[in-house]
């Protein structure tokens, strides 16, 4: 990777903690938390204050950090690592269109009473069954804010892209619409068949 695109992924990462963090970290204090929750969020893997301040700028320092630091500040955003993040993530000035073609979309493949296990970052799963054109039933959940029983209408599932869920009903009363994977799409996608 040359240096123009490793410093737009760089920026794409610093986008990303800042979203999740709730603001730039601009201070030694907001760096010193932004590296506690990054702990907290990545079992135990740390990034270093000293490094964090490099990585924004606060510090001058040419360098790059290294894959650890890169790859737990990957983790904060919701990717696997450093690697997953520049596989999956849309650099700013990538083409955000494009056709899709008929194979992608998973849920063109299911018929009325199919279930479907999807999978996104971090450690989100769920097992959903086709009741309609575009209408799906949770049939598990974990680790996500659906919920056994909820329904909800969803126009693409498909690997790489968000889910979104449109007109989500949890016990008759209708929630806002839920986008699974919204950073780096749905990471699995695979029919159940009966055997499993």
């Amino acid at each position: 990777m040359n240096q123009d695109s490793t410093n737009e992924m760089l920026k794409l990462l610093r986008a990303l903690a800042e979203r999740n963090f709730g603001r730039q970290p601009r201070t030694p204090a907001d760096f010193k938390l932004l590296s506690m929750r990054i702990a907290m969020a990545c079992a135990g893997e740390t990034v270093s204050e000293s490094t964090l301040k490099r990585l924004w700028g606060y510090v001058n320092y040419p360098h790059v950090p290294n894959y650890a630091s890169l790859t737990a500040l990957a983790r904060y955003v919701g990717f696997k690592d450093w690697d997953d993040f520049l596989a999956h993530a849309v650099s700013p000035t990538a083409s955000d269109s494009g056709f899709l073609g008929n194979e992608a979309d998973f849920g063109r493949q299911l018929q009325v009473g199919d279930e479907v296990r999807v999978e996104w970052n971090p450690d989100r799963v769920c097992v959903l069954r086709r009741i309609g054109t575009n209408e799906y039933a949770v049939v598990s959940a974990q680790n996500c804010k659906l919920a056994v029983g909820d329904t909800f209408f969803c126009d693409l599932l498909a690997e790489r892209r968000p889910m979104l869920c449109r007109t989500v009903i949890r016990a008759d009363k209708t929630l806002p619409d839920y986008v699974a994977g919204r950073i780096s799409g749905l990471t699995s996608v695979v029919k159940i068949t009966p055997e499993d």
